[in-house]
């Protein structure tokens, strides 16, 4: 019974897997609430960026099925088709209604709720949140935009830091911006997370965020930015952010040569010319990895460290 029950529920996932390819990566995507399962895992194996949506844009990028459908299949897609434009016109409608309530609390549940939507007209309705009255409404729609798989998603929050001083230089929202950014991990971002990184010396916060988004972005790039980072900063910059930058690199690379910027450099020199950055984030050692998982408020069960007295045997 098990394994016909397993048998029909992938048969039910290859069909929605088809007609998510059918649709495209940025057009109709919502909820899939009945296959969250699947979304859960691609949000386990990618680390921290943008994960947590159980979206169409979600398993898009698993591709076609590699064979053509059958009639069964191509009915079931255009069912699934239309059932998802229409969920998707829904969330449009109730955010765009929850909008324009006087109450906050109406317009950050709504954001919470539909904002992470993968749909390019809902990210314009999140987008124009970013200008209320509330900071708390403010900061509700830069958390649907940093978790949205959209691309618009990270044009908005790409515009806003440059077009939006105000919100850039809150001490408050700033470091929330730069993180929506980094969140989705992307190599376009890598010349505003670094530009005037250490400038304002008294935001120690908005310099963390823009440090450890860097460690977010899984390129040889942004190890390189890394390391031109630690080469041409003052060194009263990096004695006071280096331990971020150690954690990046942790991250990125996948070892450790502690807060000396020698180190860094000559493992660089030896290493650089086959480095390539690992798909995966590597498993940090407990307290750095409790500190990366912190910030981007990962959820993850660590195993428990041994009593000293029972280490050894």
């Amino acid at each position: 019974m098990n394994t016909l029950a397993a048998d029909l529920d992938s048969m039910k996932l290859a069909v929605v897997l088809f007609a998510a390819s059918a649709l495209g990566l940025h057009d109709v995507n919502v909820s899939l609430r009945s296959h969250s399962s699947l979304g859960a895992a691609s949000a386990r194996s990618t680390g921290s960026p943008v994960q947590g949506t159980n979206s169409v844009n979600a398993i898009c990028a698993l591709g076609s099925m590699g064979r053509s459908e059958t009639p069964e299949e191509r009915g079931e897609r255009k069912r699934l088709e239309e059932r998802l434009k229409a969920e998707a016109e829904q969330a449009r409608t109730a955010l765009k209604a929850a909008l324009s309530k006087p109450e906050k609390k109406s317009r950050m549940e709504a954001l919470a709720k539909h904002g992470r939507l993968a749909d390019a007209k809902l990210v314009k309705l999140v987008a124009g949140a970013l200008d209320d009255r509330e900071q708390e409404v403010i900061e509700a729609a830069l958390e649907a935009l940093r978790y949205n798989p959209h691309k618009d998603a990270l044009a908005v929050l790409h515009k806003t830091w440059r077009r939006n001083k105000k919100m850039r230089k809150d001490a408050e929202l700033g470091p929330k911006l730069i993180k929506s950014i980094g969140q989705h991990g992307s190599e376009s971002s890598l010349e505003m997370l670094t530009d005037g990184i250490f400038l304002d010396e008294d935001d120690k916060e908005l310099a963390q965020a823009r440090v450890l988004s860097l460690g977010n972005i899984r390129t040889r790039e942004s190890v390189e930015a890394m390391l031109d980072l630690m080469n041409s900063s003052q060194e009263r910059y990096i004695r006071r952010h280096m331990s971020n930058i150690r954690l990046s690199m942790m991250m990125l690379t996948g070892t450790d040569k502690g807060d000396n910027v020698e180190a860094w450099m000559q493992w660089w020199n030896e290493n650089k010319k086959d480095f390539e950055v690992a798909e995966k984030p590597p498993l940090l050692p407990r307290a750095s990895q409790e500190r990366w998982d912190r910030f981007w408020g990962i959820a993850r069960n660590m195993p428990r460290e041994s009593k000293r007295e029972d280490r050894g045997k």
